[in-house]
């Protein structure tokens, strides 16, 4: 593996895990995540407690964890395909599967608050991930 492929790896494992940390330390208690994490009897409220940062920024709390999670997925994706068309379906594919979810909220199919910022943010970093997927294809 080339070095450009272990400085990706970690930057898709730390924007993943940025998304994680705010959906657990910043989002409220009625997302999914933590219903399923109280179905399974799972104590998390003292590890909510625990707040690294002091961030009151919505957009931040809100909307950057789904475009974080995309963007680390599309690395990840690209490290898998570098060169071949496949990085451009499976990308797509979870970019697509994101959107319809958030648009399913607007019409309430599907449990959450729809937001136009979410869908700004998802096509941003959608942009933001092909553009890094172009840029390192020749490397």
């Amino acid at each position: 593996m080339k070095k450009i492929e272990y400085i990706l790896g970690g930057i898709a494992f730390f924007l993943f895990f940025s998304s994680l940390f705010l959906y657990i330390f910043y989002r409220p208690d009625d997302i999914l995540l933590f219903i399923w994490l109280q179905s399974l009897n799972f104590n998390y409220s003292s590890i909510r407690n625990i707040r690294v940062f002091n961030i009151n920024s919505p957009y931040i709390i809100f909307s950057l964890p789904v475009g974080l999670f995309l963007l680390s997925n599309m690395i990840i994706l690209n490290m898998m395909w570098k060169k071949s068309k496949m990085y451009y379906y499976y990308s797509f594919a979870i970019f697509i599967i994101l959107m319809v979810h958030e648009i399913l909220q607007k019409i309430n199919v599907v449990y959450g608050t729809f937001d136009i910022l979410d869908i700004a943010t998802l096509i941003s970093f959608y942009g933001i991930g092909l553009l890094l997927h172009k840029s390192l294809r020749t490397i």
